[in-house]
């Protein structure tokens, strides 16, 4: 018996997040409030955003009254937490009264922000309206990087306030460290600028195909060099995921939601497979009976079929959410993954050759 065996204990929040996915509530909800952005990132997942936000999300974006009603749905389902996500969230004019809407309902409001936004008036404002949480993307560490993801100027600088303001405020801050090809050599200044502000962070390196089909995103992913060099670096345990229990399910449709800008039901708001629209059902309804989430909760390890031959399988870091929007195929898996899986393998084995 290990000694993790003979002295772990699972933590109450744990077995809090074991019950609820066990009985499907959906614990966790991510709201789309909106789909405006000040940035103009090439690797954003919802549109290209190089080009003019198209008029069918204007015209099918969620009305104040409507999220604040969806709320009030989502509460009584059992949610403890709410993320309010765009686009910018604080780009709209009513995100104040959506966390009010949700501490009347007791849930713990998170906001997901690039942080350029984030000046001391608005900190003290969302403090007022009782956010309790900030998870802040944060794309690189000097003004050059910034501008090759975002497509705009001088945001760098403003995210660094932003992180700062949300500190001295005293939010519980959390920083989402966005690896791509071109601030890749900045990761030990960004996780030290998190270490030195005592702020919880982590990495990733998942970006994916756009929802609306359109091409360029990909183009930012971390090349294979960059990883292999990662993977000797000091930093190589963000990049040597390890999954010996070849786990493949995770809690999409169980304790984790999303919901888009337009009303739709999502499993998770990183898989926008459309399973029911507010519009039509109440969320009560859409959770329970919706054919398209008992379908991903009752899927089983035979349903994997791709990953059931795969050798590389306890090196893969698969996301099914990721995997659906690159390859439209929740079950499946796709070419990114299955590389990073295998300079994983590779470089574990000669590893432990030497």
């Amino acid at each position: 018996m290990s000694v993790k065996d003979q002295f772990y204990k699972p933590s109450i929040i744990q077995e809090f997040l074991k019950k609820a996915s066990n009985e499907c509530i959906p614990l966790v909800t991510t709201i789309e409030i909106t789909q405006g952005c000040n940035y103009k990132c090439h690797h954003c997942y919802n549109f290209d955003r190089t080009k003019e936000m198209p008029e069918a999300i204007k015209e099918n974006a969620l009305k104040p009254e409507e999220i604040l009603s969806i709320i009030d749905q989502v509460a009584a389902s059992g949610a403890f937490y709410i993320n309010f996500t765009g686009g910018e969230a604080l780009l709209h004019p009513h995100l104040e009264d959506f966390i009010k809407r949700a501490r009347t309902h007791h849930l713990e409001a998170r906001l997901k922000t690039n942080g350029s936004l984030l000046t001391v008036i608005r900190c003290e404002k969302l403090d007022l309206a009782g956010l309790a949480s900030i998870d802040i993307s944060l794309y690189g560490f000097s003004e050059t990087s910034y501008q090759k993801l975002t497509g705009k100027e001088g945001m760098f600088g403003k995210t660094i306030d932003g992180i700062k303001n949300a500190i001295a405020q005293g939010f519980n801050v959390n920083i989402n460290i966005i690896l791509h090809r071109y601030n890749i050599d900045e990761i030990k200044q960004m996780a030290d600028f998190c270490i030195d502000h005592k702020v919880a962070f982590q990495f990733s390196t998942e970006i994916t195909e756009r929802y609306d089909d359109s091409s360029g995103s990909k183009d930012f992913e971390i090349t294979t060099k960059q990883f292999q060099e990662q993977l000797a670096g000091e930093y190589a345990e963000v990049f040597m995921t390890l999954n010996p229990d070849k786990a493949l399910q995770c809690s999409c449709a169980k304790s984790v939601c999303g919901i888009s800008y337009s009303g739709e039901v999502f499993p998770c708001i990183g898989a926008p497979i459309a399973s029911g629209n507010l519009r039509e059902k109440t969320f009560a309804e859409i959770w329970k009976n919706s054919e398209v989430l008992n379908k991903i909760r009752n899927l089983k390890r035979d349903d994997f079929k791709s990953c059931q031959t795969c050798e590389y399988i306890e090196f893969c870091s698969r996301s099914s959410g990721s995997i659906y929007t690159n390859t439209k195929e929740y079950t499946g898996c796709d070419s990114s993954t299955l590389q990073q899986a295998k300079i994983r393998h590779g470089f574990f084995k000669n590893q432990n050759k030497n």
